[in-house]
């Protein structure tokens, strides 16, 4: 009986071992909803008053969906941008092609930023301009829902 029972800790004790998970990945950290605490457009940071939101859907191979809704209630305005997103785990940086929702053609717009990710916090600052943008310069931070 102390035999089987020593064999089965120790089929146990091994079968733990070697069963460990990976680490979790970048694309698994973002994924889920977030709320903007942040939010500056090239000088301009935008009062406590706008409630925006990000949402991160993952498609896997480090790909996904990306919603960012914005809402300024000065100006009874609501935005909501769509895209997809491509990360690049090594350099940290995420790329996104917007789609424009007002174009009939289904156009979309390009950007690259920088992705910093400490445990609940995010933050996502663009280091390439969208061709033609209007705004040079996007910072964006946020905390898990």
């Amino acid at each position: 009986m102390k035999l089987l029972f020593s064999s089965l800790l120790l089929f146990f004790a091994l079968l733990l071992v070697f069963c460990k998970k990976d680490p979790p990945t970048l694309n698994n950290k973002i994924e889920g909803n977030w709320r903007v605490t942040y939010y500056r457009i090239d000088n301009v940071v935008y009062p406590d008053n706008i409630k925006n939101g990000i949402a991160f859907k993952s498609e896997g191979n480090n790909k996904g969906t990306i919603w960012f809704a914005e809402h300024r209630d000065f100006a009874n305005m609501r935005d909501t941008a769509i895209g997809s997103y491509t990360l690049d785990e090594n350099a940290k940086t995420l790329q996104i092609k917007w789609k424009d929702v007002l174009s009939p053609y289904g156009v979309t717009k390009d950007a690259i930023y920088n992705i910093d990710l400490v445990v609940d916090s995010l933050m996502l600052g663009r280091i390439e301009p969208i061709h033609n943008a209007i705004y040079d310069t996007i910072l964006v931070k946020a905390i898990r829902n």
